[in-house]
This record gives structure tokens, C-alpha cells and sequence, in this order.
């Protein structure tokens, strides 16, 4: 009977070592779901490995897409921080410029007024001789006689209309009392 008890634990033994390899086989291939294909997801025993690729060809491309759109942000930034920095600096030089050209014109009007009164002092004193003679010819002339329409009469005198004749305006030349007709 040791015979065929050992035979008979030989059986049993070799149904427990085909048990135990296939639950290992059934663990290493996801039987759990934290190996092979399935990992924790429902519905593993339709889930193949084609599947498993499509999935995780999807997701490397949701990757590359995040990272591509990330770059491309990043990128973006960069070139609108040049852009902004190249419109100020841009808005610098025009206001320097425009404050160049008003120093320039403002420069130019001194200089101009300078001129034009340089101009005046020298017009001014090659002039001055010339309006010295006028005015002495001025004073020399004779002046423009009044008339007024009051007549001078003497005996034997003419009346003489106000010509200007200090003289004869007193009527002291043997007048008849200084009458003034």
C-alpha cells in the first residue's frame, strides 16, 4: 500500500504542481490586473493586445500633442516678449528723435532771432548817419504854412491869409488900432 499511497500522493502532487504553474502562468499574464496587458482596467478578457498598442499609441500622442502645444506656447511668448520689446525700443527711438528734432528747431529759431537782430543793429547803424541828415534837412526846411482864412489888414496893406508872416500879425507897423478884419 506505500506504493500505492506514494502513487496516489505522486497524482495528487503532480494536479497541485499543474495548479500551481498555471495560476502563476494566469498571474504573469494579468490575471490580477497588475501585470500583462490588462492592467486595472474593465473588461480585460476582451481587451487584446492590439488594443493595449492603439491605447498606448494614443496616449504617446496626447503626449507629443501637449508637449508640442506647450512649445508651441512657449514659443509664442517668446516671440511676443521680442515683439513688444522691439515696439518699445522701436517708441524710444521715435521719441527720441521727435525730441532731437525739437531741440534742433528750437535751435534753429534762437539762431534765427539771433540773426534778425544782429541784422537790425547793423541796419540800425548804417542807417543812423543817414536819418541824422533827414532830420537836420527836416529841421531846415520851411514849415507848412497855416492857413486859416483870418485875414490881416493895415493901411495900405494887403490882407495876407495867415502865411505864417509873424511881423504883420501885431499890426504895429502904423495900424489902424490892431483891427483884425
Amino acid at each position: 500500500m506505500a506504493m500505492e499511497d506514494g502513487g496516489a500522493i505522486g497524482v495528487f502532487g503532480y494536479i497541485i504542481l499543474f495548479v500551481i504553474v498555471v495560476v502563476v502562468i494566469w498571474l504573469l499574464l494579468g490575471g490580477l490586473g497588475g501585470f500583462g496587458n490588462c492592467g486595472n482596467r474593465n473588461g480585460c478578457d476582451s481587451y487584446g493586445f492590439e488594443n493595449f498598442k492603439a491605447t498606448c499609441n494614443a496616449e504617446k500622442a496626447e503626449i507629443i500633442n501637449t508637449a508640442r502645444t506647450q512649445y508651441l506656447t512657449e514659443q509664442q511668448s517668446a516671440l511676443t516678449r521680442e515683439t513688444i520689446n522691439a515696439q518699445s525700443n522701436l517708441l524710444g527711438q521715435k521719441i527720441d528723435y521727435y525730441q532731437m528734432q525739437d531741440a534742433a528747431r528750437r535751435e534753429a529759431e534762437k539762431d534765427r532771432k539771433i540773426m534778425e537782430l544782429t541784422n537790425q543793429l547793423f541796419v540800425k547803424d548804417q542807417l543812423a548817419p543817414v536819418n541824422a541828415q533827414l532830420a537836420d534837412i527836416r529841421c531846415r526846411m520851411l514849415p507848412k504854412p497855416d492857413i486859416t482864412g483870418i485875414g490881416v489888414s493895415c493901411p495900405n496893406a494887403g490882407i495876407l491869409n495867415g502865411l505864417g508872416f509873424n511881423g504883420f500879425n501885431n499890426c504895429n507897423h502904423n495900424c489902424n488900432n490892431g483891427n483884425i478884419i
